[in-house]
């Protein structure tokens, strides 16, 4: 017998019950996407939260006309767009990098799931501490002073998103001009 994926994510970041969990992953619908599909747009209401069983996706917004993305998600990552619990509008859009299987639940399942098991609650705090923790690991790599050291602690990493990310995507991922990434990147080939 197979454990669902998102069982045992949850059973690693969260304390709630076997039943709990259960429940809660019945109620996620499972999509497979192609690449470039956009699950969210930017003004649209955050209605899911999504978890990656395989694939590749990525959260970014406008700013001007440019795409500055904020983070990617690979295999047994959730996703939980900002404004999803206060049912607002995001002005993040997520979109699919690689063909992807995402499992997803709209806010009204998750409450139904949470007023039957209320122990959920203390599981989504935990999965918002965990979430908040990747952010805050985020913010301490961005102030690393050397762009070229990003760059190679990103591909140390991260292998799996620098090889398929655009140039624009991982510049403005690693807060630098695409011309400057260029640079670095040219420069990491000839050190080989």
């Amino acid at each position: 017998m197979t454990i669902h994926p998102i069982f045992v994510r949850l059973t690693e970041l969260t304390s709630i019950s076997t039943e709990t969990k259960t429940s809660l992953v019945a109620s996620f619908i499972r999509q497979v996407y192609s690449p470039n599909q956009i699950l969210l747009g930017g003004g649209q209401k955050a209605g899911s939260i999504y978890f990656v069983e395989k694939g590749l996706l990525r959260s970014y917004y406008l700013q001007k006309s440019n795409e500055i993305t904020r983070e990617f998600f690979t295999d047994n990552d959730f996703l939980i767009p900002g404004n999803f619990f206060s049912r607002g509008v995001s002005s993040d859009y997520v979109e699919v990098m690689d063909r992807s299987i995402v499992h997803q639940i709209s806010y009204e399942d998750l409450m139904l799931v949470i007023k039957d098991y209320p122990e959920l609650n203390q599981g989504i705090r935990e999965l918002l501490e965990y979430r908040y923790e990747r952010v805050q690991q985020r913010d301490q790599f961005l102030r690393i002073n050397s762009a070229a050291e990003r760059y190679r602690l990103f591909r140390l990493q991260s292998r799996f998103i620098s090889d398929r990310a655009t140039l624009p995507m991982l510049s403005s991922y690693l807060n630098m001009s695409r011309k400057h990434l260029s640079r670095i990147k040219n420069q990491e080939i000839f050190r080989k």
